[in-house]
């Protein structure tokens, strides 16, 4: 795309978004006009004109009020995770990311029973019949100005007509699951919670998700015997109510892997072993980002010179089938790249694998050292600026791009090989 065209994109944006505003303003009104009139009827596709009347914090706190849960079905109680392997560096100091959240409590994991529950928007906000909000099973990290602390839900709020569906649904949506990292670790192991509340996969008639069109969705999803034509797309239809609606807990906690989470990507979905039960491979892979939107390598054709001399190959994973992906990541012995997510598949590695990621000075992301506390790999990092300054990270810039010194490169290329 060349720099006129994404120029006149981003001038035309607020315009644009601001038509959308006023065509769901029209169409609300249009909506009020119509159950007003003496000659409405009911219909099932009626859905509420206004935001939810209340939040609950948490679906434990709304099951103790009765706010439309009919059961909530505890299946892991709260846990005390303990970081005690500190990341490897070839910085003069451990970056300030590194050095939070030492130890955090992953909170109760639960299925929760909703009768004619709703899940609401693309995001799939979590509504019980009564019209209260469960926070903790809506997530929006993604918040925008708006919001102003607020679950998005009330600063965007619109009217989209319901889609019922008939028997018990599933929701597995969550902000970001378009992305591989949220779809890997958010949204598919709310099915393994569903499993171990009891609740077959084969007795549940639809499973709602954000979108099912990219390859890892489609084929994490047949792996796991999840049949498309049970697929509800949010994307399609943007407010849905089920007869019974079956809502699990989040399993991915603030980004706070547990030992369930990674049991059920590398077991059950990809039929790995325990990776403290695998010896590392000897491939030694180089995780390119030269092919996505954003967050590149800015001098990528000299990092990938380098690493190759080192005896490095060259792996873009958004072109492999997940099969291939999990394949790759076990056999290797050596895993650089830069942070993205493409380091999810990480998980897949041995116990002792060396893994080492390239932040930006900008984005320094501490999510794969939390990873590696579960999985034992060998986890080292480097930050892309000769001289980074810590206090650039807390813009927490997600998109900003790497310019990666080369002698930096060349120094963590030697730790990783005396590790």
């Amino acid at each position: 795309m060349s720099r006129l065209s994404v120029a006149l994109r981003a001038r035309l944006r607020p315009t644009w978004y601001r038509l959308k505003r006023a065509g769901y303003r029209m169409q609300l009104r249009a909506e009020r006009r119509r159950r007003a009139s003496r000659t409405y009827q009911p219909q099932a596709t009626d859905g509420p004109l206004d935001p939810p009347a209340r939040t609950a914090t948490t679906a434990a706190a709304a099951s103790s009020m009765q706010d439309g849960v009919k059961r909530r079905i505890v299946v892991d109680p709260p846990q005390l995770l303990r970081r005690d392997r500190p990341p490897r560096t070839i910085e003069t100091e451990l970056h300030p990311h590194f050095q939070f959240d030492l130890e955090h409590e992953v909170p109760e994991m639960a299925v929760c029973e909703l009768p004619h529950g709703r899940v609401w928007g693309e995001t799939g906000a979590i509504v019980t019949a009564e019209n209260v909000l469960l926070e903790d099973l809506s997530i929006a990290w993604q918040q925008d100005d708006k919001s102003r602390g607020q679950h998005p839900i009330f600063a965007n709020w619109r009217y989209h007509p319901v889609h019922p569906l008939p028997g018990r649904a599933a929701a597995l949506t969550t902000d970001g699951a378009q992305l591989y990292y949220h779809w890997l670790f958010q949204l598919l192991p709310r099915l393994d919670l569903l499993e171990r509340a009891g609740i077959a996969l084969d007795s549940v008639d639809h499973f709602i998700v954000n979108r099912a069109t990219q390859p890892f969705e489609l084929d994490t999803l047949a792996r796991l015997g999840i049949p498309r034509e049970k697929l509800v797309e949010t994307r399609v239809h943007p407010q849905v109510s089920a007869e019974l609606l079956l809502a699990p807990s989040i399993p991915l906690h603030g980004s706070q892997f547990s030992q369930p989470l990674v049991d059920f990507v590398r077991g059950r979905l990809a039929g790995l072993p325990r990776a403290q039960e695998c010896q590392p491979g000897a491939r030694r892979l180089y995780l390119t980002r030269a092919g996505a939107g954003y967050r590149h390598v800015v001098n990528e054709a000299e990092v990938r010179e380098r690493v190759l001399a080192r005896g490095f190959e060259a792996i873009a994973l958004e072109e492999l089938r997940f099969e291939e992906q999990v394949q790759v990541m076990s056999e290797a012995g050596v895993v650089l790249g830069p942070h993205g997510g493409g380091m999810s598949n990480t998980v897949f590695c041995a116990a002792g694998t060396r893994v080492a990621e390239i932040f930006s000075q900008e984005y320094v992301a501490p999510w794969f050292w939390f990873l590696a506390n579960i999985t034992g790999v060998d986890y080292h990092y480097m930050i892309d600026a000769a001289a980074p300054r810590p206090e650039l990270a807390e813009r927490w810039n997600l998109g900003a791009s790497m310019q990666v010194d080369l002698s930096k490169l060349d120094r963590l290329l030697d730790q990783l090989d005396t590790a």
